[in-house]
Parts: C-alpha cells; structure tokens; sequence
C-alpha cells in the first residue's frame, strides 16, 4: 500500500510541475499575452488547441451584439515558423452564419540574444475578403529583464501594427505593447495596452499540457481560455 502511495505521488508530480511558462496562446489563438503577439513563438514540432471565449463588448465581430467562441489550432513548424488556423462563431448565431475563417503566420526574425531583443512578423486573415473581422500586420520585439525582479522572471514586449489591407477591421494598428511576470513555474501575470484599450489578466499551467487564460480587457470585461499543448 505505501509503495502504490509513492507511485501516485510520483505520477501526480509529474503531471502537474513539468510544464512552466513558455510560449502560451493569446485571445487570438497565437502566441502572447492576453490579447497582444509576443514575439515568443511555439517550439518546432509543438502543437496547441483549445477554445476562448470573447467579450462582445470590445468585440466588432457579429457587430458586438454577441459574445463569441474562437477556436483555434497552433502548430510550430521549424525553429522559426509558427502557423495558426481560428474558427470563431457567435455563441446564438443566426441561420446562415458560418462564422468567420483566421490563419495567421508568425516568422521569427532573430531570436533573443544577451543584449538584443527577439524579432517576431506576423499577420492576421490575410487570405480573407474585404469583409473580414481580424486582420492584423505586424512587427514585436520581447526581451527579458537581466536578473531576477521580485523572484520571478519578467519579459517586455513592444510592437507596432498598420492597416495592411480593406477589412471591417484591424487589430493591433499603431503602438502595442505589455509585460509578463512570472513569480513561479505556474503562473503568469501580464499587462498590456493592445493600441486601442489597456487590459490585465494571468495564466495558470495546470497539470502536463494544459494553460487556463484569464483576461479583463479594458479592465471592465472578463474574456478568456483553455489550451492544451503537446509535442508531436
């Protein structure tokens, strides 16, 4: 009996204190912070799914009238290339909604280096018509604090987004950017001004493979997720 105690201890600790932060999905199901690219990205042969639910009320898609799902997929592909696919519906649709159709490419430029910052380019729903909802195009830069602040490790991330293309909207057009601090191997505090509004929020890793997102954007709406992430 007391060697089955040991055996379940050790299974437990395994699944629950392997996985400490690292790259993790924003809101839009790349890799970020709450709403914000990080110019982080996932691992060569990492892949990532899950679902996160969006406020309608900072939200254009549907004309905000509804809270949305957006389900997405991240694959890292290559030590420099990471691809998205998002499929984000309304949670009361109407009959002939089909919701709205993202990929996202996400190529590192330089990797984080002693003195120098990480390079991310990215873009949003560059395959979609005139009438989509999460177009973006941009350029970030992360780079870790030296040291340790408050016992945890603290990142800095600085971007800047233009209107590339006609879309009934864009994201992350202008100046953007946040922090991350992680005073442990489970969690994640992060703030951030995405170009339009200011918002908070944190990460949790549970078990193995598993990140829960919380996020207030604009401090006034709660928006959030669940993902899991594995290697292949």
């Amino acid at each position: 009996m007391h060697n089955k105690y040991i055996l379940l201890y050790c299974l437990t600790s395994i699944l629950i204190f392997q996985y400490g932060p690292g790259s993790a999905q924003s809101l839009s199901g790349t890799t970020g912070l709450i709403s914000i690219p990080t110019a982080e990205i996932q691992q060569d042969a990492d892949f990532s799914f899950g679902v996160n639910f969006l406020n309608k009320r900072h939200l254009s898609y549907f004309g905000g009238q509804e809270h949305t799902n957006a389900y997405f997929v991240t694959i890292g592909y290559l030590p420099f290339l990471e691809i998205g696919l998002r499929y984000t519906r309304a949670l009361h649709p109407g009959p002939r909604s089909v919701g709205d159709r993202m990929v996202s490419v996400r190529l590192k430029l330089m990797s984080e280096k002693s003195l120098a910052p990480s390079f991310v380019v990215g873009a949003h729903d560059f395959f979609s018509k005139v009438g989509s909802y999460f177009n973006a195009l941009y350029l970030v830069a992360s780079k870790t604090l030296p040291g340790q602040f408050a016992s945890g490790t603290t990142v800095l991330h600085l971007g800047y987004g233009v209107d590339w293309k006609d879309a009934r909207n864009h994201q992350f057009v202008g100046l953007f950017g946040g922090v991350s601090w992680s005073p442990g191997r489970f969690v994640d505090l992060m703030l951030e001004y995405d170009s339009e509004r200011v918002n908070g929020g944190l990460r949790l890793y549970l078990l193995n493979h598993v990140a829960l997102l919380v996020g207030l954007e604009n401090f006034d709406s709660m928006s959030g997720g669940l993902s899991y992430k594995f290697r292949l």
